[in-house]
């Protein structure tokens, strides 16, 4: 139920006067979550009580801007032409022919035409999918839809005969590659498709990588070990995460679309012409999402340099920032180069934004300590702990600072020490 698995939306041309639609939005996670982008959002499900449930949920907190409405059958939506700026189908596509008499594809493709149809021209879709060609269904985890192993890989006629002789019915939730994806939304008006993948997986993302940058999505699902086994086994994997991920968010749009929010903030930011900014190309930059703490994390950085910026996706991670920027900005100069610098802290189109300079280790980057070095790190930090709680009183002792300042440097004397203090 957290606000992060609508965490991707700032890769969406979102904003606070955009319409946005969560179809078959199930118990709302997505819509109330992007209903704190102060936008209108109408969650359309076709099951009641989680109607009932989010116009409660919605009610209580006063989200006015969220709408909810019961209805739909895979077929008609009840809005008219040109009615949305946004819509979101998070894990519902493969799920339209379930139910339905007819050809699968068909009813798939009749229901992508109806999206188009509410879609205003300079609209965005949002889609959340798994891979057809996803890896891990090969051996190691059966299909989601069905529980059947192989079953998206085979061509649909042995698929539905697999699946007929298994006793499961026909074979219906039909997925595509990302060429085939690609193809289908073309062939129903969407001119543009980008690919991203979140990883772990679509449901709950904490890392958005697009899919033309395999070695990020490599890096990505790769543990440290020690053993030369081990890491083989990690480079297999992070490969065929890269060449065949588990799954797809699709943003698809017209040729006349409008920038996403990430692009616009990025313009923003350069235009105020920050002292400390640095100009990294958004190539670079790195999404991630912090579900726990309701923070979206964009990392720009490039040759050890570059800059953070971090999006509250609730009023609880808002007051949180607002005290991390508080401990920074009030922390001894002589402890500067082991904290960022708060750079910058707005709002930018009813979207608080906070922007500090990238250290590494501390921002979020994902730094990873390899197991057997863990006991040496941890003695690292109760060191370093120490020497400062030997310090009672540091109120108007600068002597006692420069002290400190010589302890911690020689805490980070080593590679092993500075990791282990960032």
């Amino acid at each position: 139920m957290g606000s992060g698995r609508a965490g991707w939306k700032y890769l969406l041309p979102i904003s606070a006067n955009s319409r946005i639609l969560d179809l078959g939005c199930g118990w709302g996670t997505l819509a109330y979550g992007l209903a704190h982008s102060k936008c209108e959002v109408v969650a359309l499900d076709s099951t009641l009580e989680r109607m009932r449930l989010l116009f409660t949920r919605s009610v209580q907190d006063g989200l006015k801007n969220l709408r909810t409405v019961c209805a739909g059958d895979g077929k008609h939506l009840p809005f008219s032409d040109d009615t949305f700026d946004i819509v979101i189908v998070n894990g519902v596509l493969e799920w339209i022919p379930s139910g339905l008499p007819g050809d699968p594809g068909e009813l798939q493709r009749e229901f992508l035409k109806e999206i188009r149809r509410v879609l205003n021209p300079s609209g965005a879709l949002l889609l959340g999918i798994e891979n057809r060609y996803a890896w891990k269904t090969w051996f190691r985890n059966p299909d989601g839809h069905t529980g059947l192993r192989f079953v998206p890989w085979l061509p649909r006629l042995l698929a539905n005969m697999y699946s007929k002789v298994t006793g499961k019915g026909e074979y219906r939730n039909w997925l595509y590659s990302e060429k085939q994806y690609e193809r289908l939304l073309s062939n129903e008006g969407f001119d543009s498709s980008s690919f991203v993948v979140p990883l772990p997986g679509y449901h709950h993302p904490v890392w958005m990588v697009p899919l033309t940058q395999p070695k990020k999505i490599a890096k990505r699902v790769r543990r440290s070990v020690r053993s030369p086994a081990k890491k083989t086994l990690q480079y297999v994997k992070g490969r065929l995460t890269a060449m065949f991920p588990d799954a797809f968010t699709i943003i698809a749009s017209s040729e006349n679309a409008k920038p996403n929010f990430l692009d616009r903030l990025l313009g923003h930011l350069n235009e105020l012409d920050i002292s400390g900014w640095e100009d990294i190309p958004q190539e670079c930059a790195e999404y991630r999402i912090n579900g726990e703490m309701g923070i979206v994390t964009i990392l720009l950085q490039k040759n050890g340099r570059g800059n953070v910026i971090k999006l509250p996706l609730h009023n609880r991670a808002i007051i949180e920032l607002e005290h991390e920027v508080t401990f920074f900005q009030q922390s001894p100069k002589q402890l500067s180069n082991l904290l960022p610098r708060v750079i910058s802290k707005g709002n930018f189109d009813a979207q608080e934004y906070f922007v500090y300079s990238f250290l590494p280790g501390s921002s979020g980057e994902g730094f990873r300590i390899e197991d057997w070095r863990l006991s040496k790190v941890l003695n690292s930090a109760v060191d370093l702990l120490v020497a400062f709680d030997n310090e009672k009183d540091l109120t108007n002792a600068s002597s006692q600072l420069a002290n400190i300042e010589q302890k911690v440097l020689s805490l980070t004397s080593s590679e092993l020490q500075r990791n282990c203090v960032n």
